[in-house]
């Protein structure tokens, strides 16, 4: 009976470490999908595409919350956010590109080959109820190599660089940044997953490189908006 009890309340200990972590994750997130969301019209290209994967990764948040508390079950929605981070970030990096590219030439095969296989993955290979580590895997290669490509694709812009020229550079890095720090967790996720020393450690990991990364988009989000809401005041006011 006691230890029962005690195996009942590890697990409470645990979820409460869990979401306490997690918490400013989901305040960032909150906070930036509002700011997208309101003034969503006068955002351009590439920042509309960010706030619609803002607003999806909030939602497959909050859906991880509810599986797991209800079904105590959430993997699905890893196989879901998978398909869906690796067709709004190459919608994201299509825009940035001004001359064609290799991504601009072929951005539908690109969609249709790689959407494929992320979904016979999870079909034939690693069931929703597991980690889908090869097409995380696959993904998050895909993404650093978009952010590899920009950080080295320079324009007229450079040269003169503007406000929302400098927030996209800032996400590239922190896109960089942030994916290539999560790849080596889905890469071993097969043997860290059995070990729960790694596991201990290589999750709140996790959730900290995610929470940075959502912090800096939030802050750059946060300027474009709010400074050149501050500009248009004083050009009208002017």
């Amino acid at each position: 009976m006691w230890s029962i009890m005690f195996i009942k309340w590890s697990k409470v200990v645990l979820y409460l470490n869990y979401y306490a972590t997690t918490l400013p994750l989901y305040l960032i997130l909150i906070l930036s999908c509002s700011i997208g969301i309101v003034h969503y019209k006068k955002l351009s290209s590439p920042f509309k595409i960010l706030v619609g994967f803002l607003c999806f990764n909030f939602s497959i948040e909050v859906g991880s919350v509810f599986g797991a508390i209800v079904y105590h079950q959430n993997l699905p929605l890893l196989h879901l956010y998978t398909i869906g981070e690796f067709v709004l970030w190459t919608l994201f990096y299509d825009r940035l590109f001004k001359e064609k590219t290799f991504l601009n030439n072929y951005l539908y095969w690109i969609l249709g080959i790689i959407g494929t296989l992320v979904v016979l993955n999870s079909v034939f290979v690693q069931s929703i109820f597991s980690y889908n580590s090869y097409a995380k895997t696959l993904v998050q290669t895909l993404i650093i190599c978009y952010a590899l490509r920009y950080s080295f694709h320079f324009t007229e812009d450079a040269i003169h660089p503007t406000l929302e020229y400098k927030m996209l550079r800032a996400i590239n890095a922190v896109v960089l940044i942030n994916y290539s720090g999560t790849l080596f967790i889905y890469m071993s996720s097969i043997f860290w997953l059995t070990d729960n020393g790694a596991f201990s450690f290589l999750s709140p990991l996790n959730v900290v490189l995610n929470t940075i990364f959502q912090l800096i988009i939030l802050i750059t989000l946060w300027k474009v908006v709010f400074t050149h809401r501050k500009s248009s005041f004083l050009s009208s006011s002017l």
